[in-house]
């Protein structure tokens, strides 16, 4: 069973209001889009692969960096890094750090977020099994045309080849309607895609 280390309550009567008010910032999956043409793989995960019921291909990896660490994103077939509405993370860092706290520092991300202004920003961090850590959280920003998105992550961190390995899910919702309809189903599937991420335990094996 997992332990929760910090808890957040997703209280729609709360949330929901919020939408009209949110501020223009930053998502971390908003950056602006790479190359579809860069997704050689870097981790020995190269895919497909299939979690929740979901067959994603590779579609992005980063390219070497002076840190060592990789992150490769995957979509299902037909859709764009701009403007996905599902993927699946995978990244990796030679780091001499435990789980728990690099899942505790983007913890804090998430809590400054909300300080600065996104009334959606909010998480829950818990320990994962053998040593993992698990984030689960909620953000939102305004895209450049006016639009709302909103969007979800399961975040789990675990010990692997000489560092750390995140495995995540991210969905999300674009516009007003369709972030309601998102956050009203959100209590529900959230649970369930969760168990979805720690269940999908790719091997990294580093190709450079």
């Amino acid at each position: 069973m997992q332990n929760r280390i910090s808890r957040w309550p997703l209280l729609l009567a709360l949330l929901l209001p919020s939408l009209q008010a949110l501020q223009a910032l930053p998502a971390h999956a908003l950056e602006p889009a790479a190359s579809a043409a860069s997704a050689q793989d870097r981790l020995g995960v190269a895919g497909p692969q299939q979690v929740a019921g979901q067959v994603y291909r590779l579609a992005f990896v980063t390219p070497p960096s002076a840190n060592g660490h990789v992150l490769q994103e995957y979509l299902p077939a037909g859709q764009q890094l701009e403007s996905y509405t599902e993927m699946l993370l995978l990244s990796h860092v030679p780091v001499q750090a435990t789980p728990l706290q690099l899942a505790q520092h983007k913890y804090q991300e998430i809590q400054a977020r909300r300080s600065g202004g996104d009334a959606l920003a909010n998480g829950e961090l818990l320990e994962g099994p053998d040593g993992s850590a698990v984030l689960d959280f909620v953000m939102s920003a305004t895209l450049p045309d006016g639009r709302l998105v909103v969007e979800w992550n399961a975040y789990h961190y675990r010990q692997q080849a000489a560092g750390i390995t995140l495995t995540a899910l991210s969905r999300r919702a674009y516009g007003d309607e369709a972030a309601t309809t998102f956050l009203r189903g959100l209590k529900q599937r959230r649970l369930v895609d969760r168990e979805a991420v720690l269940a999908w335990l790719p091997t990294v094996q580093r190709q450079g």
